[in-house]
């Protein structure tokens, strides 16, 4: 249609009929800094709606800070895109919103199911910022954090834990031997005093 823009992304996204387009399974199509985990891992069945959803998150990231989420070479930026969460938009620029920093990282989540499942619904969490009323997003949570980075890293999560637990161990053995040993200094003290109270006069 004349006067109408169209967006051609020549087969880079995956429409929900499943025709075939020129992202192969296995191989990465697209800018990498933009690109979604599972498109960045070759999986080109997993590319739906929501791929876009992410990319849209990396821009919207770029306009609040003037910066990409994950910079460096190729080979870094695809392995951060896989394996790093995306930063703190307010790290960047303290000036922006909580809320618009919450929406952007929910589009920036790693498992599509975790993101805004359309467009349309980041859209309308864009507009209740925008008019002033609740956001539908909500932050990740400390203990969702805690339960990524163990996911994403569990060799030194495991190391922590076994040095947390020595630590426990090693206090909790020093305490005992203290308590004993004032106990036994108490107990001396006491044995002294008594024998002193008790001895007759010479």
């Amino acid at each position: 249609t004349e006067d109408v823009p169209h967006i051609v992304d020549f087969g880079l996204a995956r429409r929900e009929a499943g025709e075939v387009t020129m992202t192969l399974e296995g191989q990465v199509f697209g800018t990498p800094a933009y690109a979604p985990p599972e498109q960045v891992r070759g999986d080109a069945n997993q590319a739906d709606g929501r791929s876009d959803v992410y990319s849209l998150g990396v821009v919207l990231f770029e306009l609040l800070t003037g910066e990409r989420p994950f910079r460096g070479n190729i080979q870094m930026i695809l392995q951060r895109v896989i394996y790093e969460d995306a930063p703190s938009p307010r790290s960047y620029n303290g000036n922006v919103p909580q809320d618009l920093e919450t929406i952007c990282l929910r589009c920036l989540e790693k498992v599509p199911s975790k993101r805004f499942q359309t467009a349309a619904d980041l859209r309308d969490d864009l507009r209740r910022y925008l008019e002033g009323v609740p956001i539908h997003a909500r932050p990740v949570s400390s203990l969702e954090r805690g339960k990524k980075w163990i996911k994403r890293h569990p060799t030194t999560s495991l190391l922590v834990t076994c040095i947390v637990l020595l630590t426990i161990t090693a206090v909790t053995g020093i305490s005992w031997q203290w308590n004993k040993s004032v106990t036994a200094q108490r107990n001396h003290a006491h044995t002294q005093v008594t024998s002193v109270l008790n001895a007759e006069p010479q």
